[in-house]
């Protein structure tokens, strides 16, 4: 129940924000880097500018119970300020009538200045404004008075907080910045950018938060630690070209970005900032379980895996995870992950925040949240920021799928996309699409299937459900079993095998070339006694030369055929 509180009392608050985190985030070409700048964004208010609150303009501050309820109470007190929203990359601070206009404009000068050394190449905006505490009330005079001189100051003002380019000295070799510092890094020692180094040498700090964090949620779920346990065997790869050393990954990884569905809706719901805050951390801790479960089983498998195969690692070194997260806030995640497992993880992470026993959260908007995916496959060397861009269309296009089905219906549903980057590509998803998967007989895009739907009651009756493309995958390797050919006269049926690895190029480009060349192609592999995968729901594709609508679903599953789980290629026929 939210509480009563003096509808007419005014306070003073500062709305603080983060500018272009993913720019931020995702724009150095080492994980190192992407991993340091996750963690400085995470902790940029409660290392910077609470402490200028508290410690340089000696402003107490509460900064723990508004997670709860806003204490506006305290707020009566002579010099107070209070800590309303600290999520989703900005801050709400209110002021009791004792801290004066000249004070809160210093905590935006000096919070500014110490990130120009603290966190550099880190934007913020900050808005200045007078709001009334209640329910709903407070909302409205947010909405029409911070968020809105917050949007103007972002279009007007464009602050400098990087080193200029002389064009005299050396580029940061990750960010094309000023190399005007030195770092000793085993890997590649090198001058770099000040923004670079703050980085990396924030991964070491990222990487033992992440660690402290599971470690928690582990025990909460296993509480004889066994879960916890397990976990310190492994080492989280700081490369890209460390994630999934294991044979046949031919270099490629995955990038991985997921979101929750409908969240916004969820959110304007709440009739209060106390509300609001309550569901904000509910939906944190959800994810952050949801994601514990599934390092658990990661764990699990790849414990199997290094024992049978090895680590590739020196002796005493501990083998690497095939995983590494880079942002874990609220219901937005993305990760970096092994190329082969990048469905299947992607599909139990999913599944977790859609099973209301996982976390075990009161707030009831929390405990099953339909999410959908983008999952981009690239090599190690392609740039990772443009990676990053194509797994969010990827998400985006997901969701739009997510949004036509759930038109007029209300029920959630999960869905994700993914696509292929083997070089230099089109800029967008939709140029991607257009220019290399249309064929003769196919529409713009016509040779993607996607986006694909998880967890379908039937699905024969859905062909866009994820486990027909699976079962396609597996099939085209040999690995499931196919239609049995026709008794005639009482003979035993002529079995029929998969089409192997070759058949199924020859058939991606027949696809390209249209039904003529798909007719020709069936014709011959019947002669070899071989078959296209029986797939439940593609029967009607089946049945009009591999089309329907100009659409065909065969080119998804050729493509996904290097990017089985490792366990499953080993019993390829």
């Amino acid at each position: 129940m939210a509480e009563q509180v003096d509808t007419e009392m005014r306070v003073h608050a500062i709305l603080v924000d983060t500018r272009s985190i993913q720019k931020f985030i995702f724009g150095g070409n080492r994980l190192k880097t992407n991993i340091g700048a996750s963690y400085l964004v995470t902790e940029v208010f409660n290392k910077h500018l609470f402490p200028v609150i508290e410690k340089d303009l000696k402003i107490p501050i509460d900064t723990e119970t508004w997670e709860d309820r806003i204490p506006v109470e305290l707020l009566e007190r002579e010099r107070q300020a209070v800590v309303a929203a600290n999520a989703g990359g900005n801050a709400l601070v209110l002021f009791s009538k004792g801290v004066g206009d000249e004070e809160r404009k210093e905590v935006v000068r000096l919070f500014s200045q110490a990130l120009l050394t603290e966190v550099p190449g880190l934007h913020i905006g900050a808005a200045h404004g007078e709001v009334r505490v209640g329910d709903v009330t407070m909302f409205e005079d947010l909405k029409n008075t911070l968020f809105k001189s917050l949007k103007e100051n972002q279009n007007t003002i464009f602050p400098q907080v990087s080193l200029p380019y002389t064009g005299l000295t050396q580029r940061c070799p990750v960010n094309g910045e000023t190399a005007n510092c030195w770092y000793f890094d085993r890997e590649a020692p090198h001058f770099y950018s000040q923004e670079t180094v703050c980085k990396l040498e924030a991964s070491g700090k990222a990487t033992k938060r992440l660690k402290d964090l599971l470690h928690d949620k582990l025990q909460a779920q296993d509480p004889s630690g066994a879960a916890a346990k397990s976990l310190e065997d492994f080492e989280f790869p700081t490369e890209f070209a460390e994630i999934g050393r294991v044979k046949n990954e031919k270099n490629f990884f995955a990038i991985v970005h997921i979101d929750g569905n409908n969240m916004g809706v969820k959110f304007q719901n709440c009739e209060s900032m106390s509300e609001r805050s309550r569901l904000s951390k509910a939906v944190g801790e959800k994810t952050w379980h949801s994601f514990a479960r599934l390092m658990t089983t990661i764990v699990e498998e790849h414990a199997a895996y290094v024992e049978k195969h090895g680590t590739g690692r020196r002796e005493g070194e501990k083998p690497y995870l095939p995983i590494r997260p880079i942002i874990i806030g609220g219901d937005d995640v993305t990760f970096v992950c092994s190329a082969h497992r990048a469905l299947d993880y992607v599909k139990r992470f999913m599944g977790y925040m859609m099973d209301p026993a996982v976390g075990d959260v009161q707030e009831e908007e929390a405990k099953q949240i339909d999410c959908c995916a983008g999952i981009a496959f690239l090599k190690v060397t392609y740039p990772f920021s443009r990676g990053y861009e194509l797994a969010e269309e990827l998400c985006g296009a997901a969701k739009a799928e997510m949004r036509a089905q759930q038109a007029g219906t209300g029920k959630g549903s999960c869905w994700l996309d993914f696509a292929l980057l083997h070089g230099e590509q089109a800029p967008t998803l939709s140029q991607i699409r257009a220019q290399e998967y249309t064929g003769a007989d196919s529409k713009s895009g016509g040779l993607h299937f996607g986006p694909y739907q998880l967890f379908t009651e039937n699905a024969a009756e859905n062909p866009r459900d994820l486990e027909n493309l699976l079962e396609a995958v597996r099939s085209l390797q040999g690995i499931a079993t196919s239609a049995e050919g026709t008794a005639e006269d009482g003979e035993k049926p002529a079995e029929q095998t998969s089409m192997g690895r070759g058949k199924a190029k020859e058939l991606r480009e027949a696809l390209r070339h249209g039904k003529p060349a798909v007719q020709q192609f069936c014709t011959q592999l019947q002669h070899l006694g071989k078959c296209l995968p029986k797939v439940p729901g593609w029967e009607a594709y089946e049945a009009n030369g591999l089309f329907l609508d100009k659409v065909t679903p065969y080119i998804d599953a050729i493509e996904m055929m290097e990017f089985l789980p490792e366990e499953e290629k080993e019993h390829e026929a």
